[in-house]
């Protein structure tokens, strides 16, 4: 009875033997290629993704920009034909949202014949799709205008389009001469409503 107890003891030991007779298995290096055998392709590194450029303001509108910004001194007349009166106006132009847009804020000087002075503002863009200016009016009645403009040929620039004015929808436009890079002639209608001025800066 002792034997079958020290038996059942060894028993596991035994059942390791094996194992310890194998030894460490030994380290097989890979095969090598044949004399003459191509080279294997070198690992590559994956491609990187290209680097994204913020976009940039087209020409067009950086030359716009740097024309028209700065303050402008205007006068001249504003009305309805034979009922115009004069007006007096200081706008400041100026590039904003990094470049892609010229802002014009209008400020009109108040008189006897204006006792409610304008007040606007003017958003101008280009837009590469119709290679054209764009811009947008708004002002302090509730007035709004949307208008396009090709590049200035001969140093005009021909503004056209539509826009509201006390309630009424009707075409606009307005035509800027340059004089030089510190005047200009502005005239424009809407409606019967009509607008002359010079501006100097």
């Amino acid at each position: 009875m002792r034997t079958f107890k020290v038996l059942m003891a060894v028993a596991p030991l035994l059942a390791t033997l094996p194992a310890f007779a194998q030894g460490t298995p030994e380290k097989k290096e890979p095969a090598k290629p044949p004399a003459g055998a191509p080279a294997p392709p070198a690992a590559t590194k994956p491609a990187e993704p290209p680097k994204m450029e913020a976009p940039k303001p087209a020409k067009e509108m950086e030359e716009l920009a740097k024309g028209m910004k700065g303050t402008w001194k205007c006068e001249g007349k504003v009305g309805e034909e034979g009922k115009m009166r004069p007006s007096k106006l200081t706008v400041q132009w100026g590039p904003e949202l990094d470049g892609f847009w010229v802002v014009g804020k209008f400020a009109e000087a108040k008189g006897k014949e204006n006792p409610m002075p304008y007040k606007a503002a003017a958003y101008i863009a280009f837009d590469g799709a119709s290679k054209q200016f764009v811009r947008t009016d708004f002002d302090n009645s509730g007035g709004w205008s949307q208008m396009t403009a090709k590049a200035g040929e001969g140093g005009k620039m021909e503004w056209t389009g539509e826009g509201v004015m006390m309630g009424q929808k009707m075409a606009q436009k307005e035509t800027i001469t340059r004089k030089s890079d510190k005047e200009v002639e502005i005239s424009g209608q809407g409606g019967n409503f009509k607008w002359e001025r010079n501006c100097k800066k």
